[in-house]
């Protein structure tokens, strides 16, 4: 097993490869005559092992058929049992997006590693698997100009004779191979202050000022984490790299990367979103400091460890830094995602074992980090804030440079409660899916909700579980697949004579009832208290209804948003119900309920709301909206908040094009007439939603106007985008051929025509059409460098709700995967994923179709 290693690496960003040396100190555990270790797309140019003043060279090597880059080292003479170094000269090639890779900015290279989870064997010999922690020597040598940077502070430079320069950074801390980062080129630094460790940005040369955002969001994020976690970061330095075309971000320490179009921000073109999105990356990545690097799971089928933790601990983070923002509701959504892809019959678990290159790729999904997420605020919640606090500062400080197992934080939580953690955790870690909690408010005989409060009653929650799946889930599972049970820590919250009380319980069997102490019915009852658990409820009806009028928190509201579209999704809520549900909560204001309402008004207009339904329909939603809208304007207005800004972009799509507001629509068009004639006139934030509600609703002459901008529009890329966009979003047929039409013309760039098959996939009545051209089109399209781009928008963005939609998508994705464009393991779950969201929107459309006209009356 290895003990340490010494990683000395040439780099040269304008070269196509590099060379090495690394020295690995090593136990045998027992006389050998070959050493076992991972080398992937290397050329090893000479290996020997020393050992007691001997020198035992390696004779040859060989990889293993069955595993990937694990390679046999032959010696030329038996090693005996005991301590021994292993030295490897080496050559390496850069790779595309992998290992170590380049990166071009401006036309300059520079290079950057990506290791997790099995990458790090294209990069250097060793021992690449999570599970041997060891500390870290390395050293770059790089050209003239050129920065070199690792995990750890630089401790020595030395210029060579040949104008390079060799730089020596400080041993690590025990570190598994995945965590080793370096990056080459002439770099920018920028210094930041007020944090407990030296930090700085790191961009291409030339992009400094697009880090000025990141500048004031880092510090105060990674202060917040260190104030929960009690002690400062664990490392000595912090760099944040900032990395073109890169697909996230990653957590080593000392050199976090991040994907550039997340971190770096045009300084002229702020926008809120992805302000946010770079602050909820930086707090996650900070996050994993402590859990991943300082504590790193030894096993890849405990991933979740890493990022469960460090989902949730971001949300604290931008809780304590930024509380307006709302992140305890970006949480539930988040928690809802997961759900999405839980909901399959065929989910996986989040604790499974998994071998293999395409097996580690699939883990990192929203189960993982997500569903992780979610059972940690889940058993936070259960045991109680401060003791979660002290139990996680336990876990760090005795498994500090350890690699642990979830029984090791199992352990540490259970120190500090009486519960049975470890079972009721065990429970969603180990079997897929997510119950469904029936809960049941009953009153004894003589009182009823709402009627003689005064008079003492006995009340109750009845309760009981199965799994939840949608109605095409449970119809493929039959009715003979028994349900399986998990032990759930149920709290409900309720109404106690006009204030609210909480009584909690662990659902461990098929049903149960929970005493409520009060002396009156309750009004209402809230089956997930505060939204913390990980599970769907239901309930009659009518409590339903009741609950959508109680005094909900923010979390709760949401939760019950999404809640009104699973249930109808599962067959346990009708229409008519739902828009009572619906409606009651339309009268809130966080834009986190709204978004889950919005999708499902919009999905009735779509697939249930016909005829003479429609306008009647656009009534009742004008009804729910119309204040909305005057409260908030169509323009922004000083001094707002972040979160006006963005209810207010996440509502003008759907009163301009579903419920149609007369003089909401009528300030669109006027808004975008002035800004076709004079570029003016519309919040910067608002142009591309503007002119898509106005093409939406437009006609031929519109189309007209804005084929002419988009071919006047020369080089300004930004109105071409905004110009896309609209001529996308057309929903008359005839609009939608012409659109296609222009796809096919060659007098626009190609990116330009990549981009309007995009926008036009984003609208569900032009899918058909662009489905049929893609089809057309198929092989020129896979051998594109938009393939990538092209492929998702088809599984996951194209709102599919055919048969024959869905395999037209899948036909082509398979297509463009035979060509290299996405990895079959990786378009696998996609796929799945797509088919079941056809399905349910198909099962939503037969059980639901044809609104009650009763309700509208």
């Amino acid at each position: 097993m290895p003990l340490a290693y010494a990683l000395e690496l040439e780099l040269d960003p304008g070269q196509r490869g590099y060379r090495g040396q690394v020295v690995i100190d090593v136990r045998v555990a027992r006389p050998v005559g070959a050493i076992w270790l991972h080398a992937d797309e290397l050329d090893l140019e000479r290996a020997a092992l020393h050992q007691g003043g001997a020198v035992i060279e390696v004779s040859g090597h060989d990889r293993h058929p069955g595993a990937e880059g694990l390679v046999r080292l032959a010696l030329a003479g038996p090693a005996a049992a005991g301590r021994a170094r292993l030295v490897i000269d080496f050559r390496g090639r850069y790779q595309d997006r992998v290992g170590v890779f380049r990166r071009f900015e401006g036309g300059v290279p520079y290079v950057y590693t990506d290791f997790e989870p099995i990458d790090a064997r294209r990069a250097f010999p060793c021992f690449d698997e999570p599970r041997f922690k060891t500390p870290w020597a390395v050293s770059l040598v790089v050209p003239e100009g050129a920065r070199g940077l690792s995990n750890m502070p630089a401790r020595v430079r030395e210029p060579l004779s040949d104008g390079r320069t060799r730089i020596r950074f400080a041993p690590t801390r025990p570190l598994p191979s995945y965590l080793v980062a370096f990056a080459a080129g002439p770099f920018e630094l920028i210094e930041l202050n007020g944090t407990s460790v030296p930090m700085r940005l790191v961009v291409p040369r030339g992009k400094a000022a697009w880090a000025a955002t990141a500048a004031a969001t880092a510090p105060p994020l990674l202060t917040a984490i260190e104030a929960y976690m009690g002690a400062p970061s664990p490392f000595p330095k912090l760099d944040l790299v900032a990395v073109p075309d890169f697909g996230g971000a990653m957590e080593n320490p000392g050199l976090i990367t991040v994907a550039a179009h997340i971190l770096l921000a045009d300084p002229a073109r702020p926008a809120i979103p992805q302000q946010r999105f770079m602050a909820l990356v930086c707090a996650h990545e900070f996050a994993h400091l402590w859990f991943g690097d300082l504590v790193t799971p030894g096993d890849w089928r405990d991933l979740w460890l890493n990022e469960g933790l460090a989902t949730w601990l971001a949300d604290k983070a931008l809780l304590a830094w930024r509380p307006e923002r709302r992140p305890e509701l970006d949480q539930v959504v988040a928690y809802r995602e997961a759900m999405a892809l839980d909901r399959a019959l065929d989910a996986r678990a989040v604790r499974q074992p998994v071998y293999g290159r395409a097996a580690l790729g699939a883990i990192f999904d929203a189960i993982t980090y997500k569903k992780g997420g979610a059972l940690i605020a889940m058993l936070e919640a259960w045991v109680g804030e401060d003791a979660f606090r002290r139990a996680l500062r336990a876990y760090v400080a005795e498994h500090a440079d350890e690699v642990v197992t979830a029984a090791d934080l199992m352990a540490a939580v259970q120190a500090v409660s009486e519960r049975p953690v470890a079972a009721t955790l065990s429970s969603f870690l180990d079997q897929p899916g997510y119950p469904l909690v029936s809960a049941e408010t009953r009153c004894s005989p003589g009182a009823h909700a709402g009627e003689d409060e005064g008079a003492s009653v006995h009340a109750s929650v009845t309760l009981s579980q199965r799994r939840y799946l949608p109605l095409v889930e449970r119809a493929r599972a039959g009715a003979a697949s028994p349900d399986p049970t998990w032990k759930v820590p149920v709290c409900v919250r309720y109404d106690r004579g006009g204030d609210s009380a909480e009584a909690c319980t662990v659902l461990d069997q098929p049903s149960a009832t929970l005493t409520l102490d009060t002396a009156t019915c309750p009004r209402w009852l809230v089956p997930n208290a505060g939204g913390r658990g990980y599970y769907q409820y239901r309930m009659p009806a009518d409590q339903l209804v009741a609950l959508a009028r109680a005094p909900l928190d923010g979390r709760e509201a949401t939760e019950l948003a999404h809640t009104v579209r699973a249930l109808l999704d599962s067959g346990d809520l009708e229409v008519a119900e739902a828009l009572q549900v619906a409606g009651a909560l339309a009268v809130r204001s966080e834009r986190h309920v709204h978004e889950p309402l919005i999708e499902l008004f919009s999905d009735m207009a779509r697939y249930l709301v016909t005829g003479a339904q429609r306008e009647r329909f656009r009534a009742y939603l004008r009804r729910l909206y119309r204040d909305h809208m005057r409260t908030l304007g169509v323009s922004p207005r000083p001094g707002e908040s972040e979160e006006d800004t963005l209810r207010r972009l996440a509502l003008l799509g759907f009163v301009g094009e579903i419920a149609r507001i007369p003089e909401v629509v009528r300030e669109l068009r006027a808004s975008a007439d002035t800004w076709l004639r004079t570029g003016s006139g519309i919040a910067p934030g608002l142009i591309e939603e503007t002119l898509r509600v106005v093409a939406a609703t437009g006609d031929a002459a519109l189309f007209d106007r804005l084929e002419r901008e988009l071919r006047d529009s020369g080089r300004d890329v930004t109105r071409q985008a905004v110009l896309i966009a609209a001529v996308g979003s057309f929903t008359e047929p005839a609009l939608i051929e012409r659109a296609l039409d222009l796809v096919r013309d060659t007098d626009l760039e190609l990116p330009l025509r990549y981009r309007l098959l995009l926008a036009l996939l984003r609208r569900p009545r032009s899918v058909p059409l662009v489905l049929d051209y893609l089809r057309a089109h198929e092989a020129a399209i896979a051998d594109s460098d938009a393939s990538r781009m092209l492929l998702l928008a088809p599984l996951l963005g194209a709102g599919l709700c055919s048969q024959r939609g869905f395999e037209q998508a899948r036909g082509l994705a398979q297509a463009l995967s035979r060509r290299g464009a996405i990895a079959p393991e990786r378009l696998s779950p996609l796929l799945s994923q797509s088919e079941l969201n056809m399905r349910t929107c198909l099962a939503f459309r037969e059980r639901h179709g044809g609104l009650d006209a009763d309700f509208f009356r």
